[in-house]
This record gives C-alpha cells, structure tokens and sequence, in this order.
C-alpha cells in the first residue's frame, strides 16, 4: 500500500455503498464501520496487488476498475477476470495472493486490514453474512464464465462478454443506448475470452458494421440496442445474465 495515496469520501456519498458488503449496514452502524478502514486511490495501470506476495489487505472497490493477471512461469501473462465498484479485493488472512491487481482506470478503494475485518464481522454479524454472500456470487461467476469461453462459439463469446460490460460497468442514455469505458487492449479481451486478436477484432467490426457496437478513441464504447446484440446469442443470451 505504500504507493496508494490516501484518500477519503463519505460513505453517504459512495456510489457503490449499496453494493458493496457495508450496504447491509443502517446509517448510525455506517459511522462506526467507517472507522475500521483507509481509503486509497490508484492510478491507471498501477498495481494495487502483486501475485505471490501476502497483505494485510482486503478491501471493497469503491470507483473505477481493476483487472485480474495471472503470469505464468514463461513470461506469459493472462488476464483472468475484471472487478467494478462493490466488488471485493484482496483476501482475509496471510496466504499470498495467486493472481495481481492492476487499476485499469483510476480507483478508489475501502481498504481494512485483517484485524479490521474480524471486528467487522463480529460488530455487525450482517457484514459478515454480505461477505460470504458476494464469495459464494463471485464463485459461480467464474463458473459461469468457463461455461461462456468453453462452450461457446467465438460471436457468442465477444457478445456474451459486451453484455457483461453494459451489466457492470454501463450507463444507459436517454436513447436506451449503453454506453461503457474499457481501457483494455484488444490483445486482453483475445486473452480473457480464449480466442485470437484477429478474431476479436473481426467480431467486433461486424458489431460496428450492423450499427449495434461504435467506438469512441480506444476505450469507448456504446451499444445502440441491447436486444438486437441479445438475438446475436440466439439461444445461449441468457447465459451472461449470473455474471
């Protein structure tokens, strides 16, 4: 933590309070609880956690979001997954991380140590019941997401992972267009989808090309219909849904 700069918001300010595990908490047991952690911001590609190393560190994001790596003994590095604000971070106890935390825009997060987090989860026995509610969900999320890049075909996949976007991280405007940032290069969604640079690239131009996906610069993107994207699935739109 040592090259996060402090930071600090209200908690009645928060957008994610309400998703995060504090959200289970009433406003007087909110000022309390906002006593046992930190508040920390990074910046763009810098590494809030290294694989292998251990921390007293678990926290909730509370802006922006974070990518998931896993390097492997070759030099290879393989994005696993995404997290967005009222996701957790970190683990409670001394075992090493397996996988690194990298800011993929700018974040903020509720930081506690572990000590911090046992008290938590004694003061406010919801806490603690919020917790392993979000493990149990994120669980199958990665359940579901071996069924989406085992199973299905290559469109299938570059859908299923767009309506994931609009899911978590998307902003409907007054058109019902959805519009989302991703300052992922096309090389990490390839990775994280189990297919091709070149394959991503060409499903994402047929998108563009039928109207349903455009671009704004590198990161930005906006979905003009999200049950024409759907009927691109067929049968299998319904499988990003638990994501």
């Amino acid at each position: 933590m040592q090259n996060a700069a402090y930071c600090r918001m209200e908690c009645q300010d928060c957008g994610a309070r309400h998703d995060a595990v504090c959200g289970v908490l009433g406003p007087e047991q909110l000022l309390s609880f906002a006593k046992l952690i930190d508040q920390y911001r990074y910046e763009p590609q810098q590494e809030i956690l290294a694989q292998e190393e251990s921390y007293d560190f678990f926290g909730t994001i509370q802006k922006g979001v974070v990518k998931l790596t896993r390097l492997l003994p070759d030099g290879r590095e393989q994005v696993v997954g995404l997290q967005f604000p009222g996701d957790v971070i970190g683990r409670i106890g001394s075992d090493p991380m397996h996988f690194a935390a990298v800011a993929v825009t700018e974040v903020d997060i509720c930081a506690m140590t572990n000590q911090s987090v046992s008290k938590a989860m004694t003061d406010y026995p919801a806490v603690k019941d919020s917790l392993l509610d979000k493990t149990f969900k994120a669980l199958e999320a990665s359940q579901q997401w071996l069924v989406v890049v085992g199973q299905l075909h290559a469109e299938e996949r570059v859908v299923a992972f767009i309506q994931y976007l609009c899911k978590r991280a998307g902003t409907v405007s007054d058109d019902e267009s959805v519009s989302f940032t991703l300052a992922l290069t096309r090389q990490e969604i390839a990775e994280m989808l189990g297919l091709k640079l070149e394959t991503v690239s060409r499903h994402f131009s047929k998108l563009r090309k039928m109207g349903l996906l455009s671009f704004e610069g590198d990161s930005h993107y906006r979905v003009s219909d999200l049950d024409a994207l759907a009927d691109r699935s067929g049968e299998v739109s319904g499988v990003w849904s638990d994501l």
